[in-house]
């Protein structure tokens, strides 16, 4: 299937789309309210958050040990 070719319209639009989001800090806004909310979910549960984050790091410890076992690891 062939990919789409935007017109100058499309174009001209995403450029105003970019621009607005650059002139407004919507992202820079939009991650501090993000992590905010994540922060607050964190605080109201602390201990689920820490068993995920140790069943992360377990996770991450038993690839980094297999990709070790690679050869060239």
């Amino acid at each position: 299937m062939k990919e789409p070719v935007p017109d100058v319209a499309g174009i001209r639009m995403a450029q105003t789309d970019v621009e607005c989001k650059a002139r407004t800090n919507l992202i820079g806004v939009w991650f501090a309210v993000e992590a905010d909310y994540q922060k607050a979910a964190i605080a109201q549960q602390p201990q689920a958050f820490a068993a995920l984050k140790a069943e992360r790091d377990a996770q991450a410890a038993r690839l980094a040990q297999q990709i070790a076992a690679l050869p060239g690891g």
